[in-house]
C-alpha cells in the first residue's frame, strides 16, 4: 500500500479518482514520481539514494515536492530523489492538490504540518 501527494492534477471525468503528478511514499515507492492516469511514466529513485532517505518504520517522514514551470523536484527527508523536466507542452503546470491513498484495501496514511507555498513566478496566472 502506498500514499503521497497529487499534484497538477484534475478529476477524472468519471469515478472519484484524479489525473495528474502524484508524489509517492510507502510500498516500495517512497520518493517517487508517478505520471497517473496518464502516460504512467514512473521515476523512482536508486537504492542508494533511499538508504540515505529513509528514516525507521514509525517515525515521520519529510517530503518536499518542488513543481516550478516544466521542473519537477522531490525531497524526502533532505535528500533529492526526483529532479524531473517535462517535455510535452500538453501537460498542465497547473492544477489540484490532493492527499492520496490507493483504495479498496484497509490502510491508513497520515499527513501533517502541511505547508503550500506558491511560487513568485506562478503567481497571477
Amino acid at each position: 500500500m502506498n500514499g503521497g501527494v497529487q499534484f497538477r492534477s484534475k478529476r477524472a471525468p468519471k469515478g472519484r479518482e484524479v489525473i495528474g503528478f502524484q508524489a509517492d511514499l510507502g510500498a516500495g515507492y517512497d520518493g517517487a514520481l508517478y505520471d497517473n492516469g496518464r502516460r504512467g511514466l514512473l521515476l523512482r529513485p536508486t537504492k542508494k539514494v533511499l538508504e540515505n532517505a529513509r528514516k525507521p518504520v514509525g517515525e515521520w517522514n519529510d517530503y518536499r515536492i518542488r513543481a516550478e514551470g516544466s521542473r519537477i523536484q522531490i525531497w524526502l527527508n533532505g535528500v533529492q530523489t526526483v529532479d524531473y523536466t517535462e517535455t510535452d507542452p500538453a501537460i498542465a503546470t497547473t492544477g489540484i492538490i490532493a492527499m492520496q491513498i490507493h483504495g479498496n484495501s484497509s490502510s491508513i496514511v497520515r499527513y501533517k504540518d502541511i505547508a503550500i507555498t506558491e511560487l513568485p513566478a506562478a503567481k497571477g496566472k
